[in-house]
């Protein structure tokens, strides 16, 4: 019976695992995704525009067309095989606004001669993109995004059973 028993045990241990590391980045970027997606922002016009223009150019090297009082921020890179046009708008007539983001993405290739294939669409802006886009000005806006206590807590309790330093999640670095 205590074999039974014992070996009842092991498998059950076996079957539900303890929280993996996969698992636990996956709800801080659940709970930071939630806090920062397309939230509005009850704060003025120009902080906003300051945020995204900053944001905006510090990766599109050239600025298109820019209106303060519209709102509207439209950029540009280009390499010899991308590029990219993206406009950001202010939405709303008064706090709270909203941000609205576009992008057009084209490419083409390269033959071995070293002559180049037509412009091809090619696609628009992944999901990472607009969450680090959007993290970069809230964070810029509200400051650091607070985690709640049991998430500190799971990352805590996993970093304490880490034996090596790559294991661990580091704050700053994976979330």
């Amino acid at each position: 019976m205590r074999k039974i028993i014992s070996l009842t045990v092991l498998v059950i241990s076996t079957i539900a695992p303890a929280q993996n590391k996969a698992e636990i980045l996956s709800e801080l970027y659940q709970f930071a995704s939630s806090k920062v997606m397309n939230k509005t922002y009850d704060i003025p016009q120009k902080d906003i525009w300051n945020a995204i223009y900053t944001v905006g150019t510090a990766k599109y090297p050239e600025v298109r067309r820019d209106s303060e009082s519209k709102g509207i921020l439209e950029l540009y890179g280009e390499d010899d095989q991308n590029r990219e046009t993206l406009t950001i708008e202010i939405l709303g007539e008064k706090q709270p606004y909203r941000l609205s983001f576009r992008m057009q993405r084209e490419k083409r290739g390269k033959y071995p001669n070293g002559t180049y294939t037509n412009w091809e669409n090619g696609g628009s802006m992944t999901q990472y993109e607009l969450f680090s886009m959007q993290w970069q000005i809230w964070t810029m806006l509200n400051g650091k995004v607070e985690y709640p206590e049991e998430l500190e807590t799971k990352v805590a309790d996993w970093n304490a059973k880490q034996k090596k330093d790559k294991n661990r999640i580091v704050k700053g670095k994976d979330y």
